[in-house]
Formats: structure tokens, sequence, C-alpha cells
């Protein structure tokens, strides 16, 4: 029998144990199979982001056992868990989550740090992901990366200019400042089609 990749037996949160504790997790039974697409949903305090915290070990149960990968990774420490996290799971928060002093490359950057990945690895790799979200296509082989630098370059953001009357405007109040007409201007959507990708070979 082939084990699956979350297994969740019995397990429970409880919050301020006593007279007044909230009960968030009943003896929740779950089990997920490795390429399956899963959905949680329910109402407002069901216990959702509980569950997603638990099995995205950003917590630990009250009681039960939660499996991943088939091992138990329920009673474990918050450095243990931190590896965990960094290797076996991919987490999205419902907030960005960043850290405001670093830029954008460098909070993307920040989990292969903690893998111990070298700065000319991360830089390779960060380039990469770049490369396949924008363009859905690898650019360059995995053994080449030591020869290419990369640059994505982004155009400005086109607008529409659009002109409209103005409902301040009174023509009959001569010391108005206001305009005949305003000018809004709306951004034009996104065209990945419009970037540029540029790969120079530092061996030639």
């Amino acid at each position: 029998m082939i084990e699956p990749l979350i297994r969740v037996r019995d397990l429970c949160k409880v919050y301020n144990p006593g007279e007044n504790e909230v009960r968030a997790l009943d003896h929740v039974d779950l089990s997920i199979d490795k390429g399956e697409l899963v959905g949680i949903i329910g109402h407002s305090g069901s216990g959702k982001s509980t569950l997603m915290n638990m099995l995205g070990c950003l917590d630990v149960p009250t009681s039960g056992n939660y499996y991943l990968n088939g091992k138990d990774v329920s009673n474990m420490t918050d450095d243990e868990l931190s590896d965990v996290r960094n290797v076996e799971i991919g987490f999205i928060f419902q907030g960005f989550n960043l850290i405001p002093n670093l830029t954008a490359k460098e909070n993307v950057e920040l989990p292969l740090i903690y893998r111990g990945v070298s700065k000319k690895e991360r830089d390779y790799e960060v380039v990469i992901d770049i490369c396949q979200d924008y363009t859905g296509a690898l650019v360059m082989g995995a053994d080449s990366g030591e020869r290419y630098v990369a640059q994505l370059i982004v155009p400005a953001r086109e607008y529409i200019e659009t002109t409209a009357v103005n409902p301040d405007y009174d023509p009959e109040n001569e010391e108005s400042m206001e305009s005949p007409t305003v000018t809004n201007k709306e951004p034009v959507p996104f065209d990945i089609n419009k970037c540029e990708l540029r790969l120079w070979d530092m061996e030639v």
C-alpha cells in the first residue's frame, strides 16, 4: 500500500484550555495522496486556517498525529519544523508576509539561503524561476548556469488616456481654477510578449 503524502489522524487543536476553551479542530482525520488537488472550504471560524497552519507545519496540534511523507511531524521542535518547511512545503499566505527591508529578489531567495545554497547558485535559481514564470519555458540548461547572465527587460507601464467633462467646472465662475474637461488614465493590461529576455554567454 502506498503511503499518502499527508495523513492526519484524530487531530485536535484547542486554544485557551479550560472553561473558555476554543476547540478549533476536533478529532480531524484526513488523507491526501501525491498529485491530488484538494480544496478546503467552510464557514468563517470553522477551522480552515488552523488546519492549514497544521498542514503547513506552522503550528503543532494539541493532540493527534500528522504524517508528512510518512514522517510524524506532530511533536517536532520549532527548528525541526523549520527544516521540514524549507524542504517539503510551499505555503502561499493570505497576506504577502514579506520582509519589508528586503528587496523582492532577496525575499524570493531567502529560503535558498536557509538551505545553504551559495550566492552564485541562488542568483541562477532565481533567474530561472523568473524566466519560467514569465515565459513558460526554461531558457537555459541546468548544466550551463555557470556560463550565462540573464536579464529580463520589462517595458514601462502603458496607459490609455480618455477625456471627459469635468462635473466640477462652472463656466459662470470666473475665479474657478477648474478645467472644462478632465483626463483619466487607465493602465493597459500587462503583456508578457512585450518583455525581452537577454542572455549573455560569459565564455564567448
